[in-house]
């Protein structure tokens, strides 16, 4: 399996991605912010197939103590994205590391959904096709 890293604009692929680079990002030295390397306000890191469903790890931060985790399950209609604030550098590089070396998912269950695709009710649709979609007038309309 392959990894893609976004960072902000920025993309890094899999040989690219490292220890040291997600260090750098997450918990910056002196050294680090100096570079400027901790400037970043959203990381995104996708494998190339899904991990327990799960389809890719956003971080999004706002200061340096808190960290918005987002991670997303399945894709297109069946995309769903939970969330949660965690506070420091540490944990969200063992959340990262987990996902990115061991294939670890962390486990979700008090994260806050954000975002659920409400796919349409097919069945009503596939009636509304059978009712009118093969017919050149409405059944129902005298016209």
């Amino acid at each position: 399996m392959t990894f893609t890293l976004e960072v902000d604009d920025q993309q890094y692929y899999d040989q690219q991605i490292n220890e040291e680079l997600l260090q750098a990002l997450l918990i910056p030295s002196e050294e680090d912010v100096q570079k400027g390397i901790q400037e970043w306000e959203l990381i995104t890191l996708e494998p190339s197939e899904p991990i327990q469903h799960s389809t890719f790890i956003q971080l999004l931060t706002y200061d340096q103590d808190c960290f918005d985790v987002q991670i997303g399950f399945g894709k297109g209609e069946e995309l769903s994205v939970k969330l949660t604030c965690i506070q420091g550098g540490e944990q969200v590089m063992s959340i990262l590391y987990d996902y990115w070396k061991e294939g670890i998912v962390p486990d979700t269950e008090n994260w806050e959904e954000v975002y659920r695709y409400k796919e349409k009710n097919n069945r009503i649709r596939s009636l509304l096709d059978i009712l009118f979609g093969n017919q050149k007038r409405n059944p129902y309309n005298n016209n």
